[in-house]
């Protein structure tokens, strides 16, 4: 069942959306991103939904999807190996 989103709560979701495609956020803004998302599951769901809708545009990789979130490099390097979940 799909929720109507205020149009205020899809605004901050975009607005959120920007900032971190546009760059690195200092701790505080994800700290503050973080308490936005807890406040409620549609902020959760505004940011999903305007996520989703820029996929095809801004193709994401495994760094993107960390980005801001951790304070170490990233390698985006696949991991190497089977995927049939065997070892070798």
């Amino acid at each position: 069942m799909s929720t109507l989103l205020s149009h205020e709560i899809v605004e901050q979701a975009a607005d959120w959306f920007i900032k971190f495609r546009t760059g690195e956020l200092p701790i505080s803004e994800r700290e503050e991103f973080l308490r936005w998302l807890h406040e409620s599951p549609l902020h959760v769901q505004a940011y999903m939904e305007e996520a989703l809708s820029h996929s095809d545009a801004f193709p994401l990789t495994p760094c993107d999807r960390l980005a801001n979130r951790v304070d170490e490099p990233c390698s985006a390097a696949p991991p190497q190996g089977p995927r049939d979940g065997t070892r070798r």
